[in-house]
C-alpha cells in the first residue's frame, strides 16, 4: 500500500469507529487496486450475456495507454534523478561533518597535550606547592568519601 495512501486514510479516519475504519480502509484499498488494473486494460470485452464490460475504442484507449506510460516513465526518470540529488546532496554533507569531526577531534587532541605538558612545566618548576597542593586535595577527598 502507498505511504501516502495510508497517512491520508489514517489522517481521515481518525475520529471514525473502528469497523467503520475498517470498511473504508476496506472500501479505498479495492478501488485504489481496481483503478490500477484499469489501467493497463484496453480494449472492450463481452460476456457471455452480451454486455460490454470495459468501455471505448481501441485507438483512444491504446493513445490513452501510451500517454500514461510515457507520464509513468517521466515520473521515473524525475524520481531517479531526484534521488541521484539527494544521494550526492547526503554524501557530501557526511563528507563535510566527518571532516569537521576529525578537525575537533585533533584540536582536542592537541590541547590535552598542551595541558598535560603545562602541568609536567608546572610541577617542575614549583615541586613543593605540588605536592603540598595535592596533599590538601588528598585530604579533602579523604573526608567526603569517608562519610
Amino acid at each position: 500500500m502507498p505511504r501516502a495512501f495510508t497517512f491520508l486514510t489514517r489522517k481521515r479516519l481518525r475520529g471514525a469507529t473502528p469497523r467503520s475504519r475498517l470498511a473504508e480502509t476496506t472500501q479505498e484499498k479495492n478501488m485504489a487496486e481496481q483503478n490500477m488494473n484499469q489501467g493497463g486494460s484496453t480494449g472492450s470485452t463481452t460476456g457471455t450475456s452480451g454486455t460490454t464490460g470495459t468501455s471505448g475504442t481501441s485507438g483512444s484507449s491504446s493513445s490513452a495507454s501510451s500517454a500514461a506510460q510515457d507520464k509513468l516513465e517521466s515520473s521515473r526518470t524525475h524520481a531517479r534523478r531526484a534521488a541521484e540529488d539527494l544521494k550526492t546532496a547526503a554524501t557530501s554533507m557526511a563528507g563535510d561533518y566527518a571532516d569537521k569531526a576529525t578537525q575537533v577531534w585533533e584540536d582536542a587532541r592537541v590541547r590535552v597535550r598542551t595541558l598535560q605538558e603545562d602541568g609536567e612545566d608546572y610541577v617542575r618548576e614549583n615541586p613543593m606547592k605540588a605536592v603540598c597542593t595535592a596533599l590538601g586535595i588528598g585530604f579533602v577527598l579523604g573526608l567526603i568519601f569517608r562519610r
